[in-house]
């Protein structure tokens, strides 16, 4: 297999993405213990959850997904088969994801749940069974993706309960 060359589609490591049931009780751990501020998100409609970006001292960031409805197929398949929740993808950013879904196809592999609708979130996906275990997003995003919170997390986290009690 050819090797594949980060810089060719300039795929930066974005974030780790870390799927469970609900955000609300990792709190004291991502935030008060490890020192994490929850720095911005939002409902994701399309895929049926809330995703919560903690940034911590040194740049580094965790996205926690909780799904918002019965029906949400990024979370919520997941999680019907690892219940407690776990490491759901990892995301490099790319300059231009049509480069980079070419260069993914010269190395003989296939994305897959590929969007290209949105001009400020485009996204494709590596298999696992192709990655030696671990799902990997390549995303294009515009300026100021993910938004910045406009509400406090406690807020967000109430609103998300509600979603998901309405069965929204």
């Amino acid at each position: 297999m050819p090797t594949f060359d980060p810089e060719s589609v300039g795929a930066v490591f974005d974030h780790t993405a870390h799927a469970v049931p609900l955000i609300r009780p990792l709190l004291p751990l991502y935030r008060d213990l490890l020192g994490g501020e929850a720095v911005g998100g939002g409902f994701n409609e399309w895929g049926g959850h809330l995703a919560v970006h903690i940034r911590f001292p040194g740049g580094s960031c965790l996205e926690l997904l909780e799904p918002i409805r019965s029906d949400s197929e990024s979370v919520g398949n997941f999680l019907a088969r690892s219940p407690r929740g776990g490491l759901h993808h990892l995301t490099f950013k790319v300059q231009d994801l049509a480069v980079a879904i070419d260069r993914v196809r010269q190395l003989g592999l296939e994305p897959f749940g590929t969007r290209l609708d949105d001009e400020n979130w485009k996204e494709t996906y590596l298999h696992p069974r192709h990655t030696s275990g671990v799902l990997i997003q390549l995303a294009q995003a515009g300026p100021g993706i993910p938004p910045p919170f406009q509400r406090t997390i406690e807020e967000i986290l109430d609103e998300s309960e509600a979603r998901r009690a309405a069965g929204q």
